[in-house]
């Protein structure tokens, strides 16, 4: 990572997390020093997934990935009450935490002391950093696209899968996703402009949504980051 980004990313998260004890924050000029070690007690909000068998948190006042350790030992009981079995490792969750970010050179590790809340997330979680989340029934299905992550996850009843996130071509209304999963399985996701029901509510939809996963089909409604509904909470 750039190191002037590293900086003011950090300096970011700081100013906008709440400070438990000023005694032990540095003044910021101690930041840029590659000799010294910080410890800064703060309220981290962020989401709260695996990437690469290691949980961070991707925080949400910078948008920064921060390696995480639990110190309660309460985040795994937390997070598989908030998804399903299948999604253990994979699906991110909004939390809302207690604890010390400690800087070592460029290193960081959020360490976990006390936790708030822990929350599922959808399209109104402000910081999920999707550019599309596609939906539909019969089965209830979910896929999320997180370039952030650099992830594309799809959910359902009885599993979930992750793929790698490798950017998207257009073709007129059309936007348009590949990907491999580990296992070699292909998905393919099309996502085009136009009105969309979802056949369980009155909401419409401004994307349809056709995801191919394997040798299966699912048809449905698409959200694009941004998008308002006049029934959303």
């Amino acid at each position: 990572m750039n190191r002037n980004y590293f900086i003011v990313a950090i300096i970011l998260l700081i100013s906008c997390g709440t400070a438990k004890s000023k005694k032990d924050v540095p003044g910021i000029e101690n930041k840029i020093s590659p000799h010294v070690d910080i410890y800064y007690d703060m309220t981290l909000r962020g989401l709260y997934y695996a990437d690469q068998e290691k949980w961070k948190v991707l925080a949400c006042d910078s948008l920064t990935p921060f390696p995480v350790k639990d110190y309660t030992g309460k985040m795994d009981a937390k997070y598989k009450t908030m998804v399903s079995e299948f999604s253990y490792g994979i699906e991110p969750v909004y939390i809302r935490v207690n604890g010390t970010l400690t800087i070592k050179n460029t290193d960081t590790l959020f360490t976990i002391k006390e936790i708030d809340s822990v929350q599922q997330v959808n399209f109104n979680t402000h910081c999920l950093p999707f550019t599309f989340i596609a939906l539909g029934n019969e089965p209830f299905w979910n896929l999320q696209i997180i370039p952030l992550m650099h992830k594309i996850i799809f959910k359902s009843p009885s599993e979930t899968k992750e793929f790698a996130y490798r950017g998207s071509t257009r073709e007129g209304d059309k936007t348009m996703y590949e990907s491999l999963a580990a296992s070699g399985e292909r998905l393919t996701i099309i996502i085009q402009k136009q009105n969309c029901g979802d056949g369980m509510s009155n909401r419409q939809y401004h994307y349809s949504a056709q995801i191919n996963l394997g040798n299966k089909t699912f048809m449905g409604c698409a959200i694009k980051k941004g998008d308002r509904f006049s029934d959303a909470p």
